[in-house]
């Protein structure tokens, strides 16, 4: 992994450099536009697709402490081609590492409107500016250290099922059913002194 990340980093430098040669003082100008462009975009999208309204969604995922399913709320506000995505009301973080880190949870966020409403813009900062994400600290999409993320994904996968399902009434034709979930596999094991161990 990290020698495909270094082989990456040598193709994005070598890109950089040529277009540096070829645009050079106008190069910042060029970024600039692009993400104009990407920006714009994007709210045509949003306005011709999602009327101004607040729309609620949810998913559930299977409890691990008390069995109880552990829920990831959303409510999506749309006002003048602009989009609020508020967390409030996810289930609190667990103990055990499907917590998910602010940055992790606002990708998937990201990934949903794309999918809904922007396939063809490309992932930069123009992708993120009309779109505003809040995610509650201490909640299972943005845990405070030092709680344990290490199978984050568990959780992060059904992000965009909750925003999915928030639009499902008012974009029919674009949403799919959940589909394909994270599955979790539960291992439990003993060992010769009679200690349970368990692990996912």
């Amino acid at each position: 992994d990290i020698l495909a990340l270094m082989a990456a980093l040598d193709i994005i430098e070598a890109r950089v450099m040529s277009h540096l040669q070829v645009y050079g003082n106008d190069y910042e100008e060029l970024v600039d536009r692009i993400i104009h462009a990407s920006s714009s975009a994007l709210e045509r999208s949003l306005a011709n697709l999602l009327p101004d309204g607040v729309y609620k969604g949810c998913a559930e995922i299977d409890g691990f402490e008390d069995e109880e399913p552990l829920v990831i709320e959303v409510t999506i506000t749309a006002r003048s081609s602009r989009l609020i995505l508020d967390f409030a009301g996810t289930s609190l973080q667990s103990k055990k590492a499907i917590n998910c880190t602010e940055a992790y949870s606002t990708a998937w966020a990201l990934y949903a409107v794309r999918c809904l409403f922007g396939t063809s813009v490309p992932y930069n900062e123009g992708l993120m500016l009309p779109v505003s994400i809040r995610i509650p600290e201490g909640s299972l999409l943005n845990a405070r250290r030092p709680a344990p993320v290490r199978m984050k994904s568990n959780a992060g996968n059904f992000i965009p099922y909750a925003i999915f399902n928030a639009l499902a009434d008012v974009l029919p034709s674009k949403i799919m059913a959940e589909s394909g979930g994270k599955c979790t596999v539960r291992c439990f094991a003993q060992t010769d002194h009679g200690h349970i161990a368990e692990t996912f």
